[in-house]
């Protein structure tokens, strides 16, 4: 399945000035690094459309969206609040925003897509239930949360905010509401100055002091977040379909995943080719090691022989398979030159690239 990539011309075009921090640039940064990984052809790629006022009111008062409406000027700037303004495009912009975000539940839910990333702006996650600020007009995260509990009959829904700063507004539209539990991580004190003593069941904030290094940021979320994101009951707070065996909490013990398991090599391999996963998933452990696949049978394998084809001569040779850019790190490019150099078959090569791409990371740059 696909990765949607969703955006849309009118979000360029909210320009607060070359002073302003939050720029055109930096959609225009995402797409040239996507251009630069060769990554974007392999996207799905959606254009936002409008929100609806129906789903904006599930996040947002309508006294203010009437009020954000009424700001929009026909030439200059408005200002919001010291940081937040808005030029003629602003008010479309936001819509779409919003509307991407919305696009994006709608595409995952019907299963069209695996995920989805929303290159849109203005921002949201400071935009409280009735106040614009922080560069923030709507909410356009809560928007998307309260759509996928309202409208497609979720029970919950997590939502891991990692920025240096606190997402204020989406605590405050969810501070009352169990369903949609916030995992946030933010530099503190720090704008907004707040969030560092809330105290709530459903509302996790990790404020970090400046300067936090990489291993202690990945301890505190695994301490402090990672626990709450276990499963409760038969579901998972991040649910993926019922048709993939991580979306049960027994999937390892499944009739579904046993007739995987048992059957031959070249099934299990067929099932690899067609569902791509990270390398480090427990699908892929289990049916890269399980029993009665032997290692010599792994060292045969299609996936293997890329591996030993691309492995440097001064790398170990793992006695299984784990993620693989812990030993080798390689592009798209590279490997399409290695199946075109291999003694594959034609349709062997055509089985076997999307499986490669399937389960190897791209590596940091």
């Amino acid at each position: 399945m696909h990765t949607a990539y969703i955006t849309h011309p009118e979000c360029l075009k909210h320009d607060m000035g070359s002073w302003h921090p939050e720029s055109p640039l930096r959609l225009r940064a995402i797409d040239d690094r996507l251009h630069a990984a060769q990554l974007f052809d392999y996207l799905l790629h959606r254009e936002a459309p409008l929100v609806h006022r129906s789903q904006l009111l599930r996040a947002h008062d309508a006294a203010y969206i009437d009020s954000i409406e009424a700001a929009s000027p026909y030439e200059g700037f408005h200002a919001l609040d010291p940081d937040t303004g808005m030029n003629p495009h602003s008010l479309d912009a936001a819509y779409h925003a919003a509307g991407g975000a919305v696009m994006a539940v709608d595409l995952v839910m019907r299963g069209e897509v695996a995920n989805a990333f929303v290159a849109c702006r203005p921002p949201g996650h400071h935009a409280t239930r009735s106040r614009a600020m922080g560069f923030c007009i709507f909410n356009n995260v809560a928007v998307a949360a309260a759509h996928a509990l309202e409208a497609h009959g979720l029970e919950r829904v997590t939502i891991v905010d990692f920025d240096v700063h606190h997402g204020n507004g989406t605590e405050d539209i969810f501070r009352n509401d169990p369903r949609a539990m916030l995992c946030s991580t933010f530099q503190h004190p720090f704008y907004p100055f707040c969030g560092a003593d809330t105290a709530s069941g459903h509302i996790v904030n990790v404020p970090l002091p400046a300067g936090t290094t990489g291993s202690a940021y990945r301890a505190a979320f695994s301490a402090q977040i990672m626990p709450r994101l276990k499963p409760s009951g038969r579901r998972c707070c991040f649910s993926p379909p019922d048709s993939t065996p991580t979306a049960r909490t027994t999937w390892a013990s499944s009739a579904w995943w046993k007739r995987i398991m048992s059957g031959s090599p070249s099934r299990r391999w067929a099932w690899l080719r067609t569902t791509p996963k990270d390398a480090s998933s427990r699908c892929w452990k289990a049916a890269t090691t399980s029993a009665p696949w032997d290692a010599a049978r792994r060292r045969t394998s299609r996936p293997w022989r890329v591996y030993e084809a691309l492995r440097r001569p001064d790398q170990p040779r793992p006695p299984s398979f784990r993620p693989l850019n812990q030993y080798f790190r390689v592009s798209p490019f590279c490997l399409e030159k290695y199946i075109a150099r291999s003694s594959m078959s034609v349709s062997e090569r055509f089985c076997t690239w999307p499986a490669i791409m399937g389960f190897l990371r791209l590596p940091d740059r």
